[in-house]
């Protein structure tokens, strides 16, 4: 962030740190980059993929952890095009971490979800208890 956001509007800055808030939430902002496995990324985009397109700002959804809000059904999620968005620059972070040895691999690299071939409402996964054991 401090060495692009310079070169970012502000509406971009922004934008970012609520990427990377979704994801360290996920993850937890006491693990080491190095602590972070394939499995947590290819989780982190299923996550992504339940996730409420208006979690911030709807009531019902804006105090809950992101485990418990894909656990909510009902609501439109994230689309195909913003959950990229997400993979993207989490696949630049990891790249840049990798690069300077502070990562084990580019474990974002190739992550993408196909085009929406509608804008339905997705269902939350049925049972998961935690996300990041039963999404993988």
């Amino acid at each position: 962030m401090v060495e692009h956001s310079r070169q970012w509007p502000p509406k971009t800055v922004g934008q970012m740190r609520s990427y990377f808030n979704i994801l360290f939430e996920y993850l937890g902002t006491d693990r080491r980059l190095a602590q972070i496995t394939k499995r947590d990324a290819s989780a982190a985009k299923k996550v992504l993929q339940f996730l409420s397109a208006r979690r911030k700002t709807n009531p019902a959804l804006k105090s809950l952890s992101i485990a418990d809000a894909i656990l909510i059904t009902g609501h439109k999620t994230l689309a195909p095009k913003t959950i990229n968005s997400h993979l993207a620059l989490y696949c630049r972070l990891f790249d840049r971490a990798e690069r300077h040895r502070h990562g084990p691999q580019k474990l974002f690299d190739s992550m993408k979800v196909p085009k929406a071939k509608d804008g339905s409402v997705r269902s939350s996964p049925a049972s998961l208890a935690d996300p990041r054991l039963e999404l993988s």
